[in-house]
């Protein structure tokens, strides 16, 4: 191996320690000690975590990476910036997971993903995502998450509750798609904007969609659907 590459290796070795122990000490010093309050946006504003690798991530959330999780075996991040690709396609996480505040300048493809328990991705940022047949047998959380661009949700299927209050599709062109969804629950569009076009057909909800103040300034179609 040349000098250089040996350089690079032993700089990549360093990175990815320094993610480790940065996440260990949020977790430690702001989540260890606040077990009940995470619905508290004032814990996250408290500390911020740089540019993380998306290797990194995945190992978080595929438990290569044990020691950082919290007394429930959950997986927490907040504040971070991700500028590389994210593929968890057709995983199975089996912890709960927390990617609040987080910023994804690259596509997230969580496809055919099956998260046993909930998915929290409030007051994060994403460029583009894929979640086309994720699956999830807890609740999936959108509160003020931001969509950049391409937004696919078709055929998802959620144990509980989708809440998706005050979320926002910033794309003018780009469809967003929620055709043939299942919520266990209530789905929460409270106060919700759509810039660009969305579809909700065939969605299938067991107990009460909620759209309140919600703004559609484009074509919305929701044929088909069914609330119980």
């Amino acid at each position: 191996m040349s000098e250089v590459n040996k350089e690079n290796e032993e700089k990549k070795k360093q990175g990815r320690k320094s993610e480790e122990g940065i996440i260990q000490i949020i977790f430690w010093k702001n989540i260890g000690r606040n077990k009940t309050t995470f619905s508290n946006r004032q814990l996250y504003s408290s500390f911020r975590l740089p540019v993380t690798s998306a290797e990194f991530l995945r190992a978080l959330v595929s438990k290569s990476i044990t020691k950082l999780r919290d007394h429930r075996g959950s997986v927490r991040i907040a504040n971070a910036v991700i500028n590389e690709p994210i593929e968890l396609k057709g995983q199975e996480v089996i912890d709960e997971v927390w990617l609040v505040g987080c910023h994804f300048t690259e596509k997230v493809d969580f496809s055919g993903s099956y998260f046993r328990k909930d998915l929290v991705l409030s007051f994060s940022t994403f460029k583009a995502v894929n979640f086309s047949r994720m699956k999830t047998d807890g609740a999936l959380f959108f509160r003020r998450t931001t969509f950049e661009e391409l937004a696919d949700f078709r055929f998802m299927e959620i144990g509980l509750n989708l809440e998706a209050q005050e979320v926002q599709f910033t794309s003018k062109n780009q469809k967003v798609s929620f055709n043939g969804i299942q919520v266990g629950k209530t789905a929460n569009f409270s106060n919700a904007l759509f810039l660009g076009p969305v579809e909700f057909t065939y969605a299938n909800i067991k107990e009460c969609f909620e759209l309140p103040n919600a703004w559609f300034m484009k074509e919305a179609r929701f044929g088909g659907i069914e609330v119980k």
